[in-house]
């Protein structure tokens, strides 16, 4: 089976984090978001995708060079028109296929799930989605079910049940949805959206079956709250890692890592060339790389962006759902004090 992986978005909502990188680049752990959903569709059967790009393109191309598991072939998204029209790019690559599976690069996806509805709608229906169990629904699009089969799909609803069925942005999609494609027009958001293509689908006859799932394993990152959570729940899944991989304390430290003495760190992502000197403390935060956390600063719930540096002294504390952020090559004076939500750009 073919897969179409979506990946040419910027993630404006990331920013500043994506000035220099696209969002499917943030890393998850030890390698980038869109190269751990690559993998995924590789173990769950996918021997051939095609990943749409646009935003720093050449970037993306770079971090699959070595890629091995499943053969990748690259289009470009000439202008970021939404999902459908991404989609469109790949309908040379997916040729005659009656059936493909298609996934927006920034999430977190795990291989079972796939695999299970690539299961399920084998021969027997038209299609088929993930629909994810989701506490926080109105951030999403909610999947309106009849019978089991997909009846719509509401985008962002202002008034949601408490826990909805939100789409996953995981697929398994008829060759009819490029035509469909072709003929939807511009959301209220100017784009053209997949979500309506689908829908139009539905309308027509198509059976597009929903696997629904508590979904622990998936995170739409979107925002820098869900990049952080994603982080931190990947380590509590860190069983599969290399021993020396993990160190001090339940945290992931890449390559050319510098601790000095009397540092803490505590269920933190460390990624290259980061230096921490003497009396650090780094809790439930996600250090990009090339960034400098000077002597005795604290932080907790933050994402430092690469190349930053923290000011000795400095105390900033946020919280998983508002994390303080630090962009890229931003440098915070000695002795700062901020709370949660703080962006320095």
């Amino acid at each position: 089976m073919k897969g179409v992986i979506l990946a040419a978005g910027r993630g404006k909502r990331l920013s500043p984090l994506t000035s220099t990188r696209p969002k499917h680049l943030l890393p998850i752990i030890d390698k980038p978001l869109v190269r751990h959903v690559a993998e995924a569709l590789a173990e769950a059967g996918v021997n051939e995708a095609c990943i749409v790009i646009g935003y720093k393109s050449e970037m993306i191309k770079d971090t699959f060079k070595d890629f091995s598991k499943m053969k990748i072939t690259f289009a470009v998204q000439k202008e970021q028109l939404g999902t459908a029209d991404a989609l469109l790019y790949a309908e040379e690559f997916i040729g005659k296929e009656e059936k493909f599976v298609l996934v927006y690069g920034d999430l977190t996806i795990e291989p079972e799930p796939l695999k299970e509805l690539i299961n399920i709608v084998g021969s027997v229906y038209d299609g088929g989605l993930i629909g994810i169990r989701h506490l926080d629904s109105k951030r999403f699009g909610i999947i309106v079910l009849k019978d089991g089969f997909l009846e719509s799909i509401v985008e962002k609803p202002e008034i949601a049940p408490p826990t909805s069925l939100v789409n996953s942005g995981i697929y398994i999609l008829p060759h009819e949805i490029f035509k469909a494609s072709r003929k939807i027009e511009k959301s209220t958001r100017g784009e053209y959206e997949l979500t309506d293509a689908i829908t139009s689908l539905v309308k027509g006859g198509r059976r597009i079956i929903v696997y629904e799932s508590e979904g622990e394993w998936w995170f739409d990152v979107g925002h820098p709250s869900d990049l952080l959570a994603a982080n931190l729940r990947r380590l509590k899944l860190s069983k599969n890692f290399r021993k020396e991989v993990l160190t001090i304390n339940d945290s992931y430290m890449d390559n050319d890592v510098y601790v000095s003495d009397n540092v803490c760190i505590e269920s933190s992502v460390i990624m290259r060339n980061v230096k921490i000197e003497r009396g650090a403390s780094i809790q439930y935060s996600l250090i990009l790389e090339n960034a400098v956390i000077n002597s005795h600063a604290s932080l907790r719930y933050c994402i430092i962006g690469e190349n930053a540096e923290i000011g000795e002294g400095s105390s900033l504390i946020g919280e998983l759902s508002s994390p303080i952020v630090v962009g890229p090559g931003v440098k915070v004076p000695s002795s700062t004090r901020c709370i949660s939500g703080a962006l320095f750009q």
